[in-house]
């Protein structure tokens, strides 16, 4: 199934072409659901390849009964963690922080943060299997 999974995966990723990612450095605390972890976080902007690419990933996971990503998606990349719960989450204020950081493919990064070039989709199933899936060649 794991073949059968990252086949389709690469069909539907395969048509997107590459992307920046703009993340900013100005960092925020995220906790996890069950309270047990907090994160210290930098965003991701929001692009319209990014949704696309997780509008996929979504659909394949729909079609093999798994879990898809949050309602809306908090994209981040996670600097560190401890455990326990510090602060509160406020997914709305967050989201509208998200929502007004929205950018297109091509934008350059804003202050106090960086951009990362984006050329291929990493797939890791388990500990043992790394996949990568290649973007559209310009």
């Amino acid at each position: 199934q794991i073949d059968s999974f990252v086949k389709r995966l690469s069909e539907l990723v395969i048509q997107e072409r590459p992307t920046h990612l703009h993340v900013d450095t100005d960092g925020k605390i995220m906790i996890n659901e069950e309270g047990t972890r907090s994160f210290w976080c930098w965003t991701v902007y929001t692009n319209a390849t990014l949704l696309r690419l997780v509008a996929h990933i979504d659909s394949v996971l729909a079609s093999y009964n798994q879990p898809v990503y949050y309602k809306p998606p908090h994209f981040h990349i996670s600097v560190a963690s401890f455990p326990g719960s510090i602060g509160s989450f406020e997914a709305e204020d967050d989201h509208a922080r998200e929502s007004e950081g929205e950018t297109d493919d091509e934008t350059s990064s804003s202050e106090g943060g960086f951009t990362i070039p984006v050329t291929y989709l990493q797939c890791n199933l388990g500990t043992t299997k790394e996949y990568r899936i290649p973007l559209k060649v310009r």
